[in-house]
């Protein structure tokens, strides 16, 4: 019934006319005739209101710049940036929803996401009552999951490793992309997932909230494992083979492991407990194991992307170290010590770092941390630069 009001269900009945009535379409001629101007109606107006949205998602990027023009948040970003927090987090959880939706691809990837579900409980199979509308939603977060915190890596090298600076930042960072993620999917499960169970006949509200509960809980728990994934196997193009395997495992693997565990489950309940059906019980028990997954997979997570190969500090001792910046510095230095690689270059002595960080016991716990397991080699002469000069002005 629903496909009636879509035009592929006017398409339909115009094809099914025509074979019902071979050489003799004249029967169905009003409605043949309706149905059809109303197919070429619509395929005029999407023409042309895909051309303008297309235009208006072309122009979000400037080709040219003359002059800079800023405009006050809307309500929306100033509320986002209040539950960020009154300090630079809600700065940064603003600027990461705008960098987000502003590129088209990440409102097409949530669009093909809900419509998807959409159209597997609507349109192809409607559940008839609440456990199979609990499965059959039981995906949505995961995969939404998938199509949008892939954004963490898909948004290239340089953003990903922004905030590898100083091991502190990095878990402002991912706390503030896991708040993104969460504002983000949260409520598109809430809405779908309630509109699906308020179609299931005789549903009662007890019910109807378990349903929406546990599967908020599982789509929260499959976007903290998401975020952890692509932070262990990062993909940088949605055509690699990391993003591929990454997409697999977020969504099949959540329907896979769930019945994996149901099955057994099932059986034990019956016998321990005798408890017939126990979707529910086994979806609170999946749950669980869920969060411990996704909390472990974020940890594993953030500790790669603390992890640098290798850090390069140039020119140590070039200027003296702002009081707010010795402490960071020696930060650094304590979580790379015998955990990274650092190549260091100074043309200062380690009897002057004392005068340079304006603290002994602070220059000589870094001094320590350094020269342990390090090769130290001194270059001595000349300066390139003034070599390369003198020959110039010899020539």
């Amino acid at each position: 019934m629903l496909f009636g009001f879509f035009p592929w269900g006017w398409g339909s009945e115009v094809i099914v006319a025509f074979a019902q009535n071979p050489g003799d379409i004249l029967v169905t001629e009003f409605t043949t005739i309706l149905q059809f101007s109303a197919l070429v109606t619509f395929l005029i107006a999407s023409l042309l209101i895909g051309g303008i949205v297309a235009n208006r998602v072309y122009n979000l990027e400037p080709i040219s710049f003359s002059a800079s023009k800023t405009k006050s948040d809307s309500l929306f970003y100033n509320s986002i940036r209040k539950l960020g927090g009154s300090d630079s987090s809600g700065f940064l959880l603003a600027s990461g929803f705008k960098t987000y939706f502003r590129k088209a691809k990440n409102i097409a990837w949530i669009i093909y996401g809900v419509g998807l579900i959409v159209v597997m409980n609507i349109f192809i199979s409607q559940p008839d009552d609440p456990e199979s509308a609990f499965i059959m939603s039981l995906f949505l977060g995961p995969l939404l999951a998938a199509f949008v915190v892939s954004d963490i890596s898909l948004q290239g090298k340089d953003n990903l490793l922004l905030y590898r600076q100083t091991p502190t930042r990095t878990r402002k960072y991912l706390r503030i992309k896991l708040y993104q993620y969460l504002l983000t999917i949260l409520p598109i499960v809430l809405i779908v997932e309630t509109t699906v169970n308020l179609l299931v006949p005789d549903i009662t509200l007890e019910i109807l909230l378990l349903n929406v509960v546990l599967t908020l809980l599982i789509a929260a728990a499959a976007i903290t494992f998401t975020l952890g994934l692509f932070l262990v196997n990062p993909a940088f193009t949605d055509k690699s083979g990391e993003f591929m395997i990454n997409i697999q495992i977020c969504v099949f693997g959540v329907m896979i492991s769930f019945f994996v565990l149901l099955i057994p489950l099932d059986q034990i309940l019956w016998d321990l407990f005798a408890i017939a059906d126990a979707l529910y019980p086994v979806a609170v028990i999946y749950t669980a194991l869920q969060w411990i997954m996704g909390i472990t997979m974020l940890s594993l997570g953030a500790r790669k992307l603390s992890n640098m190969d290798l850090l390069i500090l140039d020119e140590v001792g070039f200027k003296k170290f702002p009081q707010n910046g010795i402490d960071d510095f020696f930060e650094v230095i304590r979580q790379r010590y015998e955990s990274g690689s650092i190549i260091l270059t100074t043309n200062r002595k380690f009897e002057d770092w004392e005068q340079l960080f304006g603290d002994k016991v602070m220059a000589s716990a870094i001094i320590d941390r350094l020269v342990h397991h390090a090769y130290i080699i001194k270059i001595t002469g000349d300066s390139y630069r003034v070599k390369n000069t003198a020959m110039m002005e010899n020539k």
